[in-house]
């Protein structure tokens, strides 16, 4: 079962908000993506010895995100 983001958790408790609008919809897509960068640095800090070179750490930081949160 994958986890939800925060964000994604907080779009589930905000019925009232039409996401299909524009300007929703694109503060939802910002928050969503400095919400996954704020991961992957997160994952980078806490496994930094544990890589050989950045595109490993790129690897493994896309790979530990799709697994544990989907897409």
């Amino acid at each position: 079962m994958k986890k939800q983001t925060a964000v994604e958790w907080l779009m589930d408790r905000l019925p009232n908000i039409d996401k299909n609008d524009p300007y929703y919809e694109d503060i939802i897509q910002q928050a969503k993506a400095h919400e996954k960068l704020n991961i992957y640095m997160a994952y980078l800090e806490g496994h930094r010895k544990d890589f050989n070179s950045k595109d490993e750490a790129l690897f493994l930081m896309y790979e530990y995100y799709t697994s544990t949160y989907g897409s």
